[in-house]
């Protein structure tokens, strides 16, 4: 029984060290793929942190251009009413003018109307003095 024990002892040991072996390959190539991982890792954050300097200067960069543009447009705006104003005036007078001209040509039209009529009972008139002349 003692020799029994001892091979299985012994086959046991046979397979702890296979295992310990496996175990300490696998544990060195572990550590290799973390080792490379930690790498690409270094790598991205770099990356990243020109990326973000990057970005800081374009929204530096859109910031000035946004201002500018604020600033061109509340330009523009004073621009257009510097023109506009001095024509605010001269609209109303134009208005009132384009009102009171408007109504003589509605006046000029009646006018013409009643000539018109006027002008057909003239006619008229001279139609039945000549049939009567004629007679």
């Amino acid at each position: 029984m003692d020799n029994k024990m001892f091979e299985l002892m012994e086959k046991m040991y046979s397979e702890f060290s296979s295992f310990k072996t496996d175990m300490t390959t696998e544990v060195k190539g572990i550590r290799q793929d973390l080792t490379g991982v930690k790498e690409e890792v270094e790598s991205l954050n770099v990356k990243v942190d020109k990326n973000a300097l990057e970005l800081e200067t374009i929204n530096n960069k859109l910031e000035i251009v946004v201002e500018v543009q604020q600033n061109m447009m509340v330009q523009t705006q004073k621009q257009i009413q510097e023109i506009i104003e001095p024509f605010g005036e001269d609209v109303s007078v134009i208005k009132s003018a384009v009102k009171h001209i408007s109504n003589e040509v509605v006046d000029v039209s009646d006018k013409i109307e009643f000539i018109s009529m006027k002008e057909f009972n003239n006619e008229r008139d001279l139609f039945m003095m000549k049939k009567k002349l004629s007679e």
